[in-house]
């Protein structure tokens, strides 16, 4: 399920989520994330579906460091 293609945005959002894991030890909440790539929240919202559906990143609704790459 993950040969599929992530848009330069998604990425960006991604990579966003992999360095602040590696350097602070914890995912962003989506406002961080929203702030980090210039984006409306809604469209962060948006933007993290496709990579949560194809198997990039796991999320746990209602909590805001919920974001796991895989």
């Amino acid at each position: 399920m993950r040969n599929e293609q992530l848009s330069e945005v998604q990425q960006r959002i991604l990579g966003l989520i992999r360095v602040q894991v590696s350097v602070e030890g914890r995912a962003p909440s989506q406002r961080e994330i929203t702030e980090g790539a210039g984006r409306a929240q809604s469209t962060v919202r948006y933007r993290l579906t496709h990579p949560t559906e194809t198997g990039y990143l796991e999320r746990e609704e209602g909590r805001h460091h919920a974001l796991r790459l895989r």
